[in-house]
């Protein structure tokens, strides 16, 4: 079938980096070509997606960490890193002590960027527990705006430090910014109707396009 041939709904979810900095303007232009298609857009984190996935609340998502469901199967999309990033009056370089002494603003526990960053301490000798947390939110757009005003620590996907440009990342001796991956999701269970394997088609061509590392 020819672009914009295809009719019906596609329900699509979104971990908050994808969904904030990459679907949007991606749905955009597919909807500009394809006026007969209608698009649910849902943005959580990674887990909340998933969930939906598996529950057949959703057709597919894009996000950046593998939940363990057997019935439903990951493809590799985009790349992205994930940096620490520091608010007013934060030393640009930093120790990995300092990482103890400083507050932090976390993401909730079921972002797939807290879980990595999580994990990237942990192997470097430093447990979440360990660190004085300020301020919990599941909004990159709260984190930034608290990094205005606070000398806090906290940690951003690189697609996000490309909009906002005022954020600086810090160098912290011992820690590499965290290379990661956004996955397509979806049941492979579940028959896909044709406007949403089409949609499907579409991010895969674009995948090379918005994140590289």
């Amino acid at each position: 079938m020819l672009s914009g041939s295809y009719r019906g709904l596609v329900k699509v979810g979104a971990s908050s980096a994808p969904g904030s900095y990459i679907l949007p303007d991606l749905i955009s232009d597919f909807l500009s070509k394809n006026r007969h298609i209608m698009i649910e857009f849902y943005v959580s984190d990674s887990k909340g997606v998933v969930d939906k996935v598996a529950k057949g609340e959703l057709d597919l998502g894009v996000v950046g960490a593998k939940m363990p469901f057997s019935m439903l199967k990951y493809e590799n999309l985009w790349w992205d890193q994930i940096h620490i990033v520091g608010g007013n009056g934060v030393d640009p370089r930093l120790n990995l002590e300092d990482l103890k002494t400083l507050p932090w603003v976390l993401r909730e526990e079921g972002s797939g960027t807290r879980r990595l960053l999580e994990e990237a301490l942990y192997k470097l000798g430093i447990n979440l527990k360990e660190l004085k947390v300020l301020m919990i939110t599941d909004k990159n757009e709260v984190i930034l705006d608290m990094l205005k005003k606070v000398k806090a620590l906290s940690f951003m996907s690189s697609l996000a430090l490309r909009k906002y440009r005022g954020i600086r990342q810090i160098k912290v001796k011992g820690f590499e910014p965290i290379e990661r991956e956004f996955y397509l999701v979806f049941d492979e269970e579940r028959p896909m109707p044709p406007a949403v394997r089409y949609f499907v088609e579409e991010l895969k061509r674009r995948s090379f396009v918005e994140a590289s590392p």
